[in-house]
């Protein structure tokens, strides 16, 4: 009986424990949150002061058709900016994807639009070399990097470039919510990374600051990026963005959490591939 009694307040203390530090965490997770929106505010005080709206180059790597493809490439060609391109990058003629993105460029001639074939990855992570390719050859001073599968809304540039005028900030980058694209279990993928992920980067930025990138949406210019040694740096390490928003931190530069919030897609998948995502 005294063995049981032992146990018994062994996992209730384990228990109170989980409580506490759960009610922890989702405390400092609204006090993100609060902040998050206050610095929104803030944002957009600073973009209605400085109305300019600097030419942009946006970078996004493409490998194969994913799902929505078309739909997220076109959210990129229904800015409400006034001068952008876009250069996509592909490792070989023959992707897929290609023939996607050129479909959507047909119907929007008025965006400036450029196609890479960048060849195989001659860097770990393949993003990172994509972007280095396609930084080498963009127009302008500001560079939008951007994964295949988010979606953005037609605002999307005009809130995540006005930081940029400001020269302390070197580096914004973007939270985003999980859009799902059909299944139980993409759905679920989906509520974790809108939830779990969100309350992390909230509460981070809320202890420390931004001191690091998320993969979504990265915006920096070409000064920042150079300091760190450009993206080629990045190539070695397995979170590339990651890596670059601490690289520009580091250097002296701020880096910010946008007031946009990207969707970022969610393809349909079995339980296997939910939890090797997670694991991953």
């Amino acid at each position: 009986m005294t063995v049981l009694i032992i146990i018994g307040l062994a996992l209730l203390a384990v228990a109170c424990a989980g409580v506490l530090s759960s009610c922890s965490f989702l405390l400092l997770a609204l006090i993100g949150a609060a902040k998050f929106h206050r610095e929104r505010a803030e944002q957009q005080q600073f973009a209605e002061k400085n109305m300019q709206l600097p030419p942009v180059s946006i970078l996004k790597p493409v490998h194969g058709a994913e799902v929505r493809l078309k739909e997220n490439i076109e959210s990129f060609f229904r800015q409400d900016y006034p001068d952008y391109e876009i250069l996509f990058a592909a490792d070989d003629e023959s992707d897929m994807a290609l023939e996607v993105i050129r479909e959507v460029a047909s119907r929007y001639p008025q965006i400036k639009c450029s196609i890479l074939v960048t060849g195989q990855p001659q860097l770990p992570n393949p993003p990172a070399y994509s972007f280095s390719r396609m930084s080498e050859v963009a127009s302008y001073d500001i560079l939008v990097t951007s994964d295949s599968d988010v979606e953005v809304a037609p605002h999307y540039l005009r809130e995540v470039v006005a930081p940029m005028l400001d020269p302390a900030v070197g580096m914004v980058t973007c939270v985003y919510r999980g859009k799902n694209a059909g299944g139980f279990w993409s759905g679920m993928d989906a509520i974790g990374m809108s939830v779990e992920m969100t309350a992390g980067v909230l509460t981070a930025n809320l202890l420390e600051g931004m001191k690091f990138g998320l993969g979504p949406t990265i915006v920096t210019r070409k000064d920042s990026i150079a300091k760190i040694g450009g993206y080629w740096v990045t190539g070695d390490y397995f979170s590339n963005d990651f890596v670059t928003g601490n690289f520009i931190q580091k250097a002296g530069y701020r880096v910010l959490l946008s007031r946009h919030v990207i969707a970022h897609v969610v393809p349909p998948m079995t339980f296997r591939r939910m939890w090797e995502r997670q694991v991953r």
